[in-house]
């Protein structure tokens, strides 16, 4: 490229981020950092929030074309580094509450108590998170049809925990939500299932056989 825009909607690192926006500055290239959340869902309705970085008259130059597929436009600063910092954030978010889902579904099974009843209490208690309302009848359902997969959230959970390094901030719980995450991708048959499949690596490590 010569001329144009370069928008970037991966989930990737900072310091990749950075690497690309060097890339095309030096050939005079603008370029903006735009990583998506909102799901399939919201992707399919035009309807995902879009994190962005970079220099702000260059996203507002293209703002018609993030918002044929984003309803809301968030802009983190200059620094083309901070969108994917905010989307690691969103993403660490949700491993540990789909951890967390899978571990609540897990026991309450364990003890004897039926997943639609664990589900419905849930829901209406102070417990309840977005993740558990939307990916907990899902498990329930056994319905793990591709939205967000297990590889591409161990993938971006590994970018978290290495953030998490570099910037000397000790995070335990991003270190072990990706470490299950890593091991339901060294053990489970079809990693391309929707992320809420981890929860077949509690049910083995519990010794629950579920039926579909």
């Amino acid at each position: 490229m010569k001329s144009g825009t370069v928008i970037v909607n991966s989930t990737i690192s900072p310091q990749e981020t950075r690497v690309l926006y060097k890339i095309c500055l030096d050939s005079q290239v603008d370029f903006i950092a735009a990583p998506v959340t909102g799901g399939v869902a919201g992707a399919k309705k035009g309807e995902l929030t879009i994190i962005t970085s970079g220099h702000k008259e260059v996203v507002e130059k293209n703002r018609n074309v993030l918002s044929a597929f984003g309803s809301n436009i968030v802009y983190m600063g200059e620094d083309v580094g901070t969108a994917a910092v905010m989307k690691l954030l969103v993403q660490m978010l949700v491993g540990i509450n789909t951890a967390a889902a899978s571990e609540a579904l897990t026991l309450g099974v364990k003890c004897g108590l039926p997943a639609e009843l664990i589900y419905n209490t849930i829901c209406s208690s102070a417990g309840v998170s977005k993740i558990f309302q939307n990916r907990a009848n899902t498990i329930i359902d056994r319905n793990f049809s591709k939205r967000g997969t297990i590889d591409i959230l161990t993938k971006d959970l590994k970018y978290c925990a290495a953030l998490a390094n570099d910037t000397a901030c000790p995070l335990p719980m991003v270190q072990t939500c990706c470490n299950i995450f890593q091991a339901g991708q060294n053990t489970l048959e079809n990693t391309s299932e929707d992320f809420s499949a981890i929860v077949k690596v509690y049910e083995a490590w519990a010794n629950i056989v579920v039926k579909k």
